[in-house]
């Protein structure tokens, strides 16, 4: 089951999903809207095997669902379970500028997560289910690789020459198995070149 805990059924509606639209996908996606709808029932059900949690960073900030234990220390409990079970667990928001995966857990803007998420949902009915599409979309890999070059052409805009050792170009280059440091690249229009052709 996939369970989307968002308090807000207007930011549902502005991103795609009216209720009508969330109902029709109820057979395999549960949404919660309140705190008072997390039963000790259903937090048995959200943490076994499989699940997946999408969770909007605002949901305990809600006066309706204020909880007796702080917000941070419940989003630590989520973050240390899906760590410990490999559960696909993802921390959505509209002040998350970037799309990150951290293994199992991402974290992404909201107007992603709903455009990517009726692919999810497909791909989890049929068990082919990547934290992948719920982030870059159905042409995940494609999607990524094209971050992943924008990150380093935002880098290389603001260089006049061949950084000697940067670990954040280092490591965008590394996800494109480029590793300039390895290569004789002498100039920064050949290194221009060389990623453009990626």
């Amino acid at each position: 089951m996939i369970y989307l805990i968002d308090d807000k059924k207007i930011r549902q509606t502005d991103n795609g999903w009216p209720i009508e639209k969330l109902n029709s996908f109820k057979n395999v996606l549960t949404v919660i809207h309140l705190a008072n709808e997390l039963s000790d029932e259903i937090k048995k059900e959200i943490f076994k095997d499989s699940n997946v949690i999408l969770f909007h960073e605002s949901f305990f900030d809600n006066p309706n669902n204020k909880h007796v234990k702080d917000g941070n220390l419940i989003r630590q409990k989520l973050i240390d379970y899906a760590n410990a079970n490999k559960t696909i667990l993802v921390f959505f928001s509209g002040s998350i500028g970037n799309r990150t995966i951290q293994e199992t857990i991402a974290y992404l803007p909201t107007n992603i997560l709903y455009s990517n998420l009726e692919v999810f949902i497909n791909s989890y009915n049929s068990s082919q289910a990547k934290i992948d599409q719920l982030v870059y979309g159905n042409n995940y890999e494609q999607e990524e690789k094209l971050l992943i070059k924008q990150k380093i052409w935002n880098i290389l805009y603001d260089l006049d020459s061949i950084p000697k050792k940067n670990t954040i170009f280092e490591s965008e280059l590394s996800k494109l198995n480029l590793n300039i440091f390895n290569n004789k690249i002498e100039d920064l229009k050949t290194l221009r070149l060389l990623i453009k052709e990626i």
